[in-house]
Parts: C-alpha cells; sequence; structure tokens
C-alpha cells in the first residue's frame, strides 16, 4: 500500500484537483491517504477560496498525528471560462506547463501538510491559454531508478512532454519512458501523473 494520491472533479464550471504523496509506506501512509484526500473532497464541496481549502485540509491532517506522518501536497483551482489558475504548493513537485515550450509552473513549495497547523500556505495565480497543458506528477517518477542508479530526473520529465498529445497519451507516453529508462530495475517508489490541458 502507498501514500500517492489524486483526485478532481468540475463544479460551477470550475476544475478542482489535487496530487499528493504521503511520507511513508504501508498502512499508516494509506490511512493518511484516503484522509487527505476524503477532506479535499469534502471541504471543496461547499468552498471555492483556496487558501481556507488547503488550510482546513492542514488542520485535519495535523489532529492527532503523533507518528508525524507529513503530506506534500499541490492543489488548485482552475476557471474553465477564463483559463484562470489558482494554485497552492505544499512542498510539492513544480508541475510543468506545457505550451509553445516546457516551463516548470512558478510554485515555491510552502510547508508539507500535517507539520504545523498554523501554516500560512500562499495562493498563488497563472492563466493557463487554452490548447496548453499542467503535467503534475509525484517524486516516484522523478527519482526513479535504473540498474546503474541513476534517476530519471526532471530534464528527461521534460524532454518527454510534448504540447501535441492529449492527456491520455501524454500519461501513455510518459510511463513507457520511465518503463524503458528503469529497465528491469525494482520499482522504489509509487509513481502517479495527472495531466490537464485546456
Amino acid at each position: 500500500m502507498g501514500g500517492d494520491f489524486y483526485d478532481f472533479f468540475i463544479r460551477d464550471e470550475k476544475l478542482f484537483f489535487c496530487i499528493g504523496d504521503v511520507s511513508g509506506k504501508g498502512v499508516p501512509a494509506a490511512l493518511v491517504m484516503a484522509t487527505t484526500l476524503s477532506q479535499f473532497r469534502n471541504v471543496t464541496t461547499y468552498e471555492e477560496d483556496l487558501e481556507k481549502i488547503i488550510q482546513s485540509i492542514n488542520k485535519a491532517t495535523c489532529a492527532n498525528n503523533e507518528t508525524v506522518i507529513f503530506v506534500t501536497f499541490f492543489v488548485g483551482v482552475l476557471d474553465l471560462q477564463s483559463g484562470q489558475l489558482q494554485y497552492c504548493n505544499a512542498g510539492h513537485n513544480k508541475p510543468f506547463f506545457v505550451s509553445d515550450s516546457i516551463t516548470e509552473l512558478p510554485a515555491k513549495p510552502d510547508l508539507p501538510l500535517g507539520i504545523d497547523d498554523g501554516v500560512a500556505y500562499v495562493v498563488r495565480e497563472h492563466v493557463v491559454p487554452t490548447g496548453s497543458m499542467l503535467f503534475l506528477y509525484t517524486d516516484g517518477l522523478t527519482e526513479a531508478m535504473n540498474a546503474q542508479r541513476e534517476q530519471f530526473g526532471r530534464k528527461r520529465l521534460a524532454d518527454n512532454l510534448k504540447s501535441s498529445l492529449n492527456c491520455k497519451n501524454q500519461i501513455d507516453e510518459m510511463t513507457q519512458a520511465v518503463h524503458e529508462f528503469v529497465n528491469n530495475a525494482p520499482q522504489s517508489d509509487d509513481l502517479t501523473m495527472l495531466a490537464i490541458k485546456v
């Protein structure tokens, strides 16, 4: 049982989405993952203010967290009409922004969830033009190792991103690329990807 997760849904012409990675393995990580996903769904059902959303999820993650399990977490709200994206990054990998060029979305990471229930998370904004893609992932992708203990890394990730692909094909091609790189080496971590094309 692992701790990677993602979720998304559309409400009032806005796409609510998240991706995360729970520290540790096994049952404790899986329980925290399930709790975080449940909190995301519960809060975003009625709340649109991203700062309130992430603060609520963080407080729930901090509560009764004696084992100090933390969660790297990226959450966003995308207005499907205007392309306006609001997002918070709680210690997670920066997503890639795929359009005419391949760049990382400006997202200096704040503290992961579950460490401090008083953290003030920064809400950032970015306009996502029609036809562009957001590519989100957990560190199991960039840290995937081959038999020589080389990591897949962000450069290989960026080299395999293509603006011409739809979301499913992009995920399929990235999966194939990382499997070819790793070859027969054992998988060291969970690997989760989420692609969003406007």
